[in-house]
């Protein structure tokens, strides 16, 4: 999970295959409070320690999304997090066109091959363009 800086709390990504998109977290909503703590004030370098812990510990997290009225409760299972170098997939627009959508979270050694390969891939001939967003995992 990336945090901030949109605004304290507020999760900017999901790591496909992680603990967060396990519980169900998205992009887009604000973590309010950690194991019965409200955190909602807090900047998100004051977050990570809270959420972070040993594999396979629990931590309860209130979560408000931006599509729901009111803040749920949910459980992380905690895991070692693994930040992948790409993901991609084909964004289809209301008009049936597909646009070929690459985010790259880090520089790492072999990056430029993953991303030649998914410009060779199937994405080809599904999209009529492509996107590519690349930050790290620090923001």
């Amino acid at each position: 999970m990336l945090l901030g800086p949109i605004a304290p709390g507020v999760i900017r990504d999901i790591f496909p295959g992680g603990p967060s998109e396990a519980t169900g977290l998205r992009p887009g909503d604000t973590v309010l409070g950690i194991a019965g703590r409200d955190v909602a004030a807090l900047r998100v370098e004051r977050l990570l320690p809270f959420i972070d812990g040993p594999p396979g510990t629990r931590v309860a997290l209130t979560i408000r999304s931006p599509d729901e009225p009111t803040s749920r409760d949910v459980t992380l299972l905690r895991a070692d997090a693994t930040v992948p170098t790409i993901t991609a997939r084909v964004v289809t627009a209301t008009d049936a066109t597909g646009v070929g959508y690459l985010r790259l979270y880090t520089f790492s050694a072999g990056a430029d091959r993953q991303v030649a390969r998914w410009g060779a891939s199937s994405v080809r001939g599904r999209a009529a363009g492509s996107a590519i967003s690349a930050a790290t995992a620090a923001g």
